[in-house]
């Protein structure tokens, strides 16, 4: 008689929340590259978390200035929960025509510094 002996991966032993709070925790470190490891593994154990994908696009925008990936990542977490403000907010972000770098548009009744043409 033969028996098969699986020995579990890394990931499969950890909680998809383990990872998570991982990839969380080598970010505030400034790990990049195992935040996004952590972040892999998470998703490759369940894609439908809206909170993996937002970091990942956050990591994405900020980290790697990805605007394309990161868009793509905030979709992701937008298919899982269309009401995540934060990934509605770092979409809008992403988008190639914004630069937060730049001057701000006048707020309504303020005035601008423009000259009319």
């Amino acid at each position: 008689m033969i028996f098969a002996i699986t020995i579990p991966t890394l990931a499969e032993d950890r909680p998809v929340a383990d990872l998570l709070e991982e990839a969380n925790r080598s970010l505030a470190e400034g790990s990049v590259a195992d935040a996004l490891e952590s972040l892999n593994r998470s998703l490759d154990l369940d894609p439908n978390q809206s909170e993996a994908w937002l970091l990942w696009g956050e990591i994405a925008l900020r980290n790697l200035s990805d605007r394309e990936m990161a868009a793509e990542s905030f979709d992701g977490a937008l298919k899982i929960d269309p009401d995540n403000v934060p990934a509605w907010n770092n979409k809008g972000l992403a988008h190639p025509g914004v630069d937060r770098r730049g001057p701000r548009p006048p707020m309504i009744g303020e005035e601008s510094n423009e000259v009319p043409s």
